[in-house]
């Protein structure tokens, strides 16, 4: 689910949410799984809160959310999964917004929104450009004046950040994080990931050492 919303996939986190439901769907919103289940979606949402800002989330921002008090008046497990839909469709365009208000242009911040939309898949300059509506070369200038890094270094960054996610996960395999993460070959995965934490992606997961990792395979 974090990684979900971390690439502001919308549609993810909806299938995601209505796949923990499917098991549950029928049973009174009281029981004891749907309860689990909406604390720990609610949970999730907070941490991915905290993970998009440097201090506890504003009373601003905590205000466009849906108000937990809403919760207590819904009477079926159906209406909490379409309340948690809303949440999480509210929480995501509050992150984009946050992700977009760096301090740089309209442009450098549409591109930026590209990238962490689009990270795991096919990514490139030119991509970005048509979507901004710039010359390629002209986009390439002021990203790299505005946020001291050219679009690939960008977009290798917002990689290596998502694999290291999801090695901490402990439930992929480091193949399956390569792919997952964007990256073109495994080969290119070890060199980017190593020059930006220092460290192969096994020593990565093999440094957590805390037993959260248990699941990863090489």
């Amino acid at each position: 689910m974090l990684l979900a919303i971390e690439r502001l996939d919308e549609r993810g986190v909806q299938r995601l949410i209505a796949s923990i439901f499917d098991s549950v769907r029928s049973q009174p919103s009281h029981s004891l799984a749907v309860q689990m289940f909406v604390s720990e979606l609610l949970h999730i949402g907070e941490k991915a809160l905290r993970r998009g800002s440097a201090s506890v989330p504003s009373a601003k921002e905590t205000e466009r959310l849906p108000s937990r008090g809403e919760l207590g008046r819904l009477g079926s497990a159906a209406e909490l999964e379409k309340w948690l839909q809303t949440y999480y469709v509210a929480l995501l365009k509050l992150l984009k917004e946050r992700h977009m208000a760096g301090g740089y242009s309209r442009h450098v911040s549409q591109a930026i929104g590209f990238i962490l939309e689009q990270y795991s898949g096919f990514v490139t300059l030119e991509a970005a450009a048509g979507v901004v509506g710039l010359n390629p070369s002209y986009l390439s200038r002021i990203f790299k004046e505005e946020t001291r890094s050219t679009f690939s270094e960008y977009v290798n960054r917002v990689r290596v950040d998502a694999a290291r996610r999801l090695l901490e996960s402990g439930q992929y395999s480091i193949k399956q994080i390569s792919d997952q993460a964007g990256f073109s070959t495994h080969n290119y995965f070890f060199k980017v990931f190593k020059e930006a934490t220092g460290m192969t992606p096994q020593a990565y997961w093999n440094s957590l050492g805390d037993g959260k990792t248990a699941g990863a395979k090489p």
